[in-house]
């Protein structure tokens, strides 16, 4: 840990962490205002889908690769239930 300025040297205080000063109140009252939240609609889910649509023709093989790992996770996991009666797997 490097030391902590001012501190002298050979002291417990050169390689202590600092503390960082918190109000406990200010941080358990919240954000002063609440984000706003916005509707979504059926536009908002085509443009999603159109968009991961594109971004899969652009790199197909990195979608295929961890669409199969997440296949291969699946398979794993039903082979631990039932095949090898592993349910605590």
């Amino acid at each position: 840990m490097p030391a902590l300025p001012g501190a002298p040297p050979g002291s417990k205080e050169e390689y202590a962490m600092p503390q960082a000063e918190t109000n406990i109140e200010e941080r358990a009252a919240g954000p002063a205002t609440l984000p706003q939240v916005n509707r979504l609609g059926f536009g908002d889910l085509r443009a999603c889908f159109r968009q991961g649509l594109a971004d899969f023709r652009g790199a197909p093989l990195f979608g295929l690769f961890f669409g199969g790992v997440f296949v291969a996770g699946g398979i794993l996991i039903i082979q631990s239930l039932y095949i090898w009666e592993k349910g605590w797997l």
